[in-house]
């Protein structure tokens, strides 16, 4: 009897090697793996719940086994948007145009990008007129939508009303809040030149500008019911 006790304990340990494993292998199993668990745990007292359904429930016992049923539609729907994603649900249905701040470079770009040919139209809101011209010519000719550019230092704080004039009568249903700084090198935090007027910039641009931003925006989105962030 303790020998099969000792066999149940190895099998364990070595089921619970194979998930270490798998978890830390690559980081992006673990989501998966633990909400499949899930499910198949729920899914394995269906029998029970059956049982319990075939000698007429009392109304809170059919109120726990809705809740049930809809507990796992919500772990399957969540497994299926974190496998396959959820690109079908960003589209022209949530408002016309699209905006995105620090929309020149890198990341910024390859949303206006995306959602331009996801028939978006664009507004594009970066520091320098060149490059926002750089890029709205270059959506507008590859993707065939319409672009608007603003212009303005996201460090600053008296640039919001110059913005809201610009998004006046756009139907926004995308906002996305991309612009960002950091250090232009690798410093020790009390060792970067002009700290005080950094901190000041970097609060600006990394926070004071999602902020003000949503506040802009969102009040269209809400009465229309419809936005994504």
């Amino acid at each position: 009897m303790e020998g099969w006790r000792d066999a149940e304990k190895r099998k364990d340990v070595s089921r619970g090697g194979r998930w270490a494993f798998l978890s830390a292998a690559d980081g992006s199993f673990l989501r998966p793996v633990c909400m499949w668990r899930d499910v198949s745990q729920k899914l394995m007292n269906r029998n029970k719940l059956w049982a319990h359904l075939s000698v007429d429930p009392s109304p809170q016992q059919w109120i726990q086994h809705v809740k049930g049923f809809l507990q796992v539609y919500k772990l399957l729907f969540g497994f299926r948007i974190w496998v396959l994603g959820n690109g079908q649900l960003i589209s022209t249905k949530l408002g016309k145009w699209a905006v995105v701040t620090g929309a020149t470079d890198g990341i910024g770009k390859a949303y206006a990008e995306e959602l331009a040919r996801r028939g978006f139209n664009i507004a594009l809101i970066s520091r320098s007129q060149e490059k926002l011209d750089d890029v709205s010519g270059s959506l507008e000719s590859k993707f065939n939508v319409e672009t608007k550019t603003i212009a303005v230092d996201f460090g600053l704080l008296d640039i919001y009303p110059k913005i809201e004039a610009g998004l006046a009568g756009l139907e926004v249903g995308v906002l996305v809040n991309n612009v960002g700084i950091s250090y232009t090198y690798p410093e020790f935090f009390l060792e970067i030149p002009d700290l005080d007027n950094f901190i000041n910039t970097m609060i600006n641009v990394n926070i004071t500008s999602v902020c003000q931003m949503t506040r802009l925006v969102l009040p269209r989105m809400v009465e229309r019911s419809r936005a994504w962030f």
